[in-house]
């Protein structure tokens, strides 16, 4: 019975659970009084808790006058006889009002015996409550320090604290003489154990485990022959059928880690390929690039990648090879149900089979010509699907299970490299725009200054640069808030917007103030367009204009033209800045220009 037992891993261990837990009797004793302990610490730090909140409301309530009053009548309520030791202090560390007449007048750190880096932290605002255990007067404490407020209700400035402590008696002392005896018998215990089970535990389980990791890690790290485990060091219980199992599986994984490596180097190689053209090449071209690698990994004889253009619910070929020249006429637009549609909406694999028999399965033309379908995959990155990939061979082909894994894996690969593009094309959008407005933001308004600028010097012609902003637009923000104030940047936007040339830039120059650059404009035609943009603020009908200075939402206009007297865009943008403030400073509403 005992050598049935010992031939399996459950035996092997019981004798050992039998012993450890005749230990974990003796030292759930133990246990079990150090939790009475934590508990009750933790139910005096709530009875604190409790006191000191109810104290500093008094306090805060009562105000400064009446503190000494109230931690009177805390003393003759029983809180002398509870053992509390309360003082209030200002802010400067002094104590004002205590239980302890004696200690009024001093301070803090004096009247307690000790330093008190909670009660500071506290003070300072950088804690709510604060809970330490030291030593006060030679006795172990319990202290807890509150902020009190000048205003109560909405907790503001906080011009004093209160300090609160109690003798703490603590048990674990008392805990450990009681159990020395049985903690001096468990650690002999333990030490007879620890021997016997030390060496059991290396030469049947440690040893062999050390083997399958190490297998395991070769296969992880790609090695093409992982390191067998050799039978001498198997042991007769389950995990030496576990071992033997392993080595059975390494053998036949061998045998398929050719194939497997030349296909993933084949992937590699798409992967490389598909980063590479996403960072510089068109779109269009990176998916015939990238079209052309995956066709040539596949062995398929044609393919296409359609993709799902923004707004509208169809696919479109983005590109395509391997066809018939009228082909693209009669498939490049594709605004019914088809077998693509049909597979990015289901967002799976569609083999050979699937598509003989899908409702939406490819038209006659396919096979007249000579071509049977591969395998469709959706092109999906982030849970969203992009398109799709469609792969066509002339030869009917049902893709195995790895092949399925690489050709899921090229469309994962081709859907990231094509949402790093989108999202590249976005961000480079982002960091040209204003976010509230929608406008070119302050970085364009400077680069295509400076060019509008050396192109005006080159061929002499007049460059205007118009600087609006919006009268007491502070006393608007303040008064119905700075959402309101949002809503009238983007209607002023839509208003200047509307109010110049396709050829000329309106941008948000900074808060309030937007500018609009004018090519080839003198300053006579500038000052008409200005006072456009005037009237047309000062009648446009924004909410809560009734409420302004002057009863309606203006804005004062600023003119600079080149060449008068202006050498540098710098300087243009200066002088019209400077024209803006003067128009200001002549009872705003008003269009100025620096040549005036």
């Amino acid at each position: 019975m005992w050598h049935a037992m010992a031939r399996t891993l459950r035996g092997q261990l019981l004798t050992y659970g039998v012993l450890a837990v005749l230990l974990a009797m003796v030292l759930s004793g133990a246990v079990g009084l150090i939790v009475v302990q934590a508990r009750t610490r933790a139910l005096l730090r709530t009875q604190m808790l409790s006191t000191a909140v109810a104290l500093a409301s008094g306090l805060e309530q009562g105000g400064p006058a009446q503190g000494q009053a109230l931690l009177d009548t805390f003393r003759r309520g029983g809180g002398a006889d509870a053992g509390y030791d309360a003082v209030v202090v200002d802010l400067a560390g002094r104590v004002v009002a205590a239980t302890d007449l004696g200690d009024v007048g001093k301070p803090v750190d004096e009247a307690i015996g000790h330093a008190e880096p909670g009660l500071q932290r506290v003070l300072a605002g950088e804690l709510p409550v604060a809970f330490e255990e030291m030593t006060h007067r030679g006795l172990p404490v319990l202290d807890l320090s509150l902020p009190l407020h000048a205003d109560p209700v909405e907790a503001a400035r906080i011009t004093g604290g209160l300090h609160l402590s109690m003798p703490y008696r603590p048990f674990a002392p008392l805990v450990w003489r009681q159990v020395a005896a049985l903690g001096l018998f468990a650690l002999l215990l333990a030490a007879l154990l620890v021997v016997p089970l030390w060496f059991y535990l290396e030469r049947s389980l440690v040893r062999p485990l050390r083997l399958v990791v190490a297998a395991n890690r070769d296969v992880g790290e790609g090695r093409p022959a992982p390191r067998r485990i050799p039978d001498r060091a198997m042991p007769h219980h389950e995990l030496g059928e576990l071992m033997r199992s392993l080595n059975e599986m390494l053998a036949r994984l061998e045998a398929a880690d050719g194939e497997l490596r030349r296909r993933l180097r084949e992937l590699s190689a798409l992967s490389s390929t598909a980063v590479l053209l996403s960072q510089s090449a068109p779109l269009e071209e990176w998916l015939r690039q990238t079209l052309e690698k995956v066709l040539e990994i596949t062995g398929a004889d044609a393919g296409e990648v359609s993709l799902f253009e923004p707004g509208l619910q169809r696919l479109v070929v983005r590109a395509h090879q391997g066809f018939w020249p009228d082909w693209l006429t009669a498939e490049a637009d594709r605004p019914t149900p088809t077998l693509c549609s049909a597979m990015a909406e289901r967002r799976k694999f569609l083999s050979l089979e699937d598509v003989s028999q899908d409702e939406h399965r490819s038209r006659l033309a396919y096979v007249r010509k000579g071509l049977h379908g591969y395998c469709d995959l959706p092109l999906e990155a982030e849970g969203q699907v992009l398109g799709g990939l469609r792969l066509h061979s002339r030869q009917e082909h049902k893709p195995s299970p790895l092949e399925q894994d690489l050709l899921a894996a090229i469309a994962s690969q081709i859907a990231v490299a094509l949402m790093n593009v989108r999202l590249y094309q976005e961000t480079r959008r982002l960091a040209t725009t204003d976010p509230l407005t929608g406008l070119a933001n302050r970085r364009v308004l400077e680069e295509r200054l400076a060019d509008e600028f050396r192109r005006a010097r080159r061929y002499e012609h007049a460059l205007t640069l118009i600087m609006t902003d919006l009268d007491h637009f502070k006393v608007y923000n303040d008064t119905h808030g700075h959402p309101a104030g949002d809503v009238v940047l983007r209607e002023l936007a839509i208003l200047l917007q509307g109010s110049v040339r396709e050829t000329d830039l309106v941008a948000r120059y900074g808060g309030e103030e937007f500018v609009i650059l004018l090519p080839e404009t003198a300053r006579a035609a500038a000052l008409v367009v200005g006072e456009k943009i005037r009237a047309a603020v000062e009648q446009h009908p924004f909410a809560h204009r009734e409420t302004q200075p002057s009863g309606r939402l203006t804005i004062s206009v600023g003119v600079a033209t080149f060449p008068e007297g202006l050498e540098q865009p710098e300087t243009l943008l200066h002088s019209a800045d400077r024209a803006l403030y003067q128009a200001k400073a002549m009872g705003r509403n008003r269009v100025y220009s620096s040549a005036l």
